[in-house]
């Protein structure tokens, strides 16, 4: 209730500035309060519905090495992959809102301070197999989100939630002790499985949640008229 009522204030703050309609109809205002709230709700919505840890999708992968005069092939498998942090998403920054043709649109850069993402992985070089656990660490992922108030009908929708860049990935390996330099192999694949398979998991999980979030929004707003 709270996230509604901010919302009618910034919602009515912002009407209220448009009535002159011989100025240019864009206009910007600070919710970090409102979209501190959503994303408040959006943790919540994790943790009730048991969401962390999130599976990734398997992956194997061939690889080969020449670590002095002989070229080895083999196959790494990552499986069993799960994500958890996303409850340290929070906003950086002030948040914006442009309103137009009795449109608004929010946009606020966010990100996620702390991703963990573990994985087992196995290992075949040759006739001999290694096998253990691989765990990721993902700092600083920064992203943004758009999302959009339509005066027309009264309803929130998600345009975009898009990350931008990810920051320090680090590797750590488990189990069978292995060279190091099929362990650079290993934690090279894995940390590129986590900036593709991961991040892209971690978009669409986020997405969702949002998604049920705001129409939790528009149950509250869509029979009522400003």
């Amino acid at each position: 209730m709270k996230t509604f009522i901010i919302l009618l204030l910034s919602v009515a703050a912002v009407s209220a500035a448009a009535t002159n309609p011989s100025n240019a109809p864009v206009y910007e205002a600070s919710l970090n309060e409102y979209i501190d709230n959503v994303i408040g709700t959006l943790q919540e919505y994790i943790r009730s519905n048991n969401i962390e840890p999130v599976s990734i999708t398997n992956i194997t992968q061939s690889f080969s090495e020449k670590p002095l005069w002989i070229t080895y092939s083999g196959r790494l498998s990552l499986f069993d992959g799960g994500v958890t942090g996303l409850v340290t998403l929070r906003r950086y920054g002030d948040v914006e809102l442009v309103y137009s043709n009795k449109v608004l649109i929010f946009t606020a850069n966010l990100g996620v301070d702390r991703l963990m993402v573990n994985y087992n992985y196995q290992a075949k070089l040759l006739s001999i197999k290694s096998h253990g656990g691989a765990s990721g660490t993902v700092k600083n992922i920064d992203a943004t989100i758009s999302f959009t108030l339509d005066l027309e009908n009264y309803k929130v929708s998600l345009n975009t939630f898009n990350v931008n860049n990810v920051g320090k990935v680090s590797v750590k390996l488990t189990g069978n002790k292995v060279t190091d330099w099929l362990a650079s192999i290993i934690t090279n694949i894995v940390v590129s499985a986590i900036k593709d398979k991961a991040i892209t998991t971690v978009e669409g999980k986020v997405s969702s949640g949002l998604t049920s979030v705001l129409e939790n929004v528009n149950t509250v707003i869509a029979p009522r008229p400003w």
